[in-house]
């Protein structure tokens, strides 16, 4: 019993994506390449979400002045403290167990800093509150014109088909049983982590929304329709969606479905229509995205001659 519960409460804090993430090393990549052209002895950098503390780390042993990092999780601050002093790197960060929009300048941070880096992006990009947090630190604790890595994030997405994809987001006849009903009472949204599995993807990508994290102080909810050109003929299940990253002017991380990572955080979502929609060349399709700040959805508005 004892084992269960302690099992329950550390998947609850300390959730298992975590450990796919520090192993994913074209993300890796990509942010060793955005610090690597940003710190500089002159550099204060301040890190959202410490997590394992990776990027803080990054940041030190390139040479920051000075790293402050904070974790809302207790725990996983702690243990990130301890990571830190492991590697020798105890002098050059400090970890701050608070969410960033607690920290204070002059209390927690020194001063201003002048490097915002942060990785608390959700698979839809905005499910762990990064819109809010950057608006916060631009107002409070970064200076102007500070870098921030990402510089920029698109949700972007294009029309799917494929018979392995519909098995993970619906069914139909099951050994002679027709088991469409529960269809109605399945979220329509999923998200699949299945590298072998074919998206069968009928559009070209196209970009819902894009954030600029940089030039842009505030990011209102929105909703637009786009129209879609069909670029291969089938039977159309829904939308697929990932997302874009531009760390800085010279470095882009997207992990499109046709990725084979061997490990990753970030998975790609499915959004199910009501009903397969058939659709052939020359037609397109109007589809409407929204978000509200903290979440993302896709609609089907019909076909184009």
């Amino acid at each position: 019993d004892a084992n269960i519960n302690l099992s329950v409460a550390q998947l609850r804090a300390v959730p298992g994506w975590h450990l796919s993430m520090m192993n994913d090393a074209e993300r890796n990549e990509a942010y060793v390449a955005a610090l690597t052209a940003a710190v500089t002895k002159e550099t204060d950098v301040l890190e959202i979400g410490t997590g394992s503390g990776l990027l803080a780390m990054i940041a030190a042993r390139l040479g920051a002045r000075q790293v402050v990092t904070c974790e809302a999780v207790s725990l996983i601050a702690e243990t990130a403290r301890k990571i830190v002093a492991a590697n020798g790197l105890q002098s050059s960060i400090k970890v701050v167990p608070k969410i960033s929009t607690d920290l204070a300048v002059g209390a927690d941070l020194p001063r201003r800093a002048n490097v915002l880096v942060s990785e608390i992006l959700a698979s839809e990009l905005l499910g762990e509150g990064v819109l809010a947090s950057i608006e916060d630190a631009k107002r409070r604790l970064l200076e102007p014109g500070a870098k921030i890595i990402p510089a920029s994030g698109s949700v972007v997405f294009a029309l799917f088909g494929g018979e392995a994809i519909r098995k993970n987001i619906m069914v139909d006849e099951v050994l002679g049983f027709d088991l469409s009903a529960f269809n109605a009472i399945a979220s329509p949204k999923r998200y699949i982590n299945r590298h072998d599995l074919d998206p069968g993807l009928l559009t070209n990508t196209a970009e819902a929304f894009a954030f600029d994290f940089t030039r842009r102080d505030y990011f209102p909810p929105e909703s637009r329709t786009m129209r879609v050109p069909i670029a291969a003929a089938g039977r159309c299940y829904g939308v697929a969606q990932w997302i874009r990253l531009r760390l800085d002017d010279k470095v882009t991380f997207e992990n499109h479905p046709s990725m084979k990572t061997p490990a990753t955080s970030w998975q790609t979502c499915f959004y199910r229509f009501p009903k397969p929609v058939d659709v052939r060349l020359g037609q397109a399709a109007m589809v409407r995205a929204a978000h509200n700040r903290t979440a993302v959805w896709f609609f089907f508005e019909g076909l184009e001659n």
